[in-house]
This record gives structure tokens, sequence and C-alpha cells, in this order.
């Protein structure tokens, strides 16, 4: 697994890996990894903190989110090692 990735991550960054939308809120990544809103608020935000992903408030409370390039490359590589 990346230095930068853990296990606990994956379902986060494949929610916006496989979203046709260039953007997600968090209700959508929480529904998409099967937790709660609060809890993908939470890991959105580590994750942000880590430079796997970035966010932009759009309204009130909202905010988008989208994987970055280092996400990504971080994502598809703890795929590709070896379990």
């Amino acid at each position: 697994m990346p230095a930068n990735v853990r296990d606990s991550d994956l379902k986060y960054l494949r929610a916006l890996v496989i979203d046709p939308d260039p953007v997600s809120t968090a209700t959508e990544i929480a529904d998409a990894a099967d937790v709660t809103p609060q809890a993908a608020n939470s890991k959105l935000t580590n994750l942000q903190d880590r430079g796997l992903v970035e966010s932009k408030k759009v309204g009130g409370a909202a905010r988008a989110w989208w994987i970055t390039k280092d996400g990504r490359e971080a994502y598809f590589e703890a795929l590709d090692e070896p379990i």
C-alpha cells in the first residue's frame, strides 16, 4: 500500500474515481462508501489534509469534493499492490 494511502481510505477514493461527475457531495460519497455523511466528512477532511482530495464550498454548508491527481495515482497504485 502506498505510504499515504490507508486501507480505510480506499472506499472513499473509489467513490470519487467511479463517479461519472467530476465532483461529489459528502452525502453522495457517504452513500457510495456505505457510511454516514458525518463519517464521510471527517474522512474527506483527512484526505484533503493529505493532498488526496480537494473541495470547494458551493453554498451554505455544502462542499463539492474531487480527487486530486495524487489521490488518483495513489488509489490505483494501492490496487496494483499484491494482497
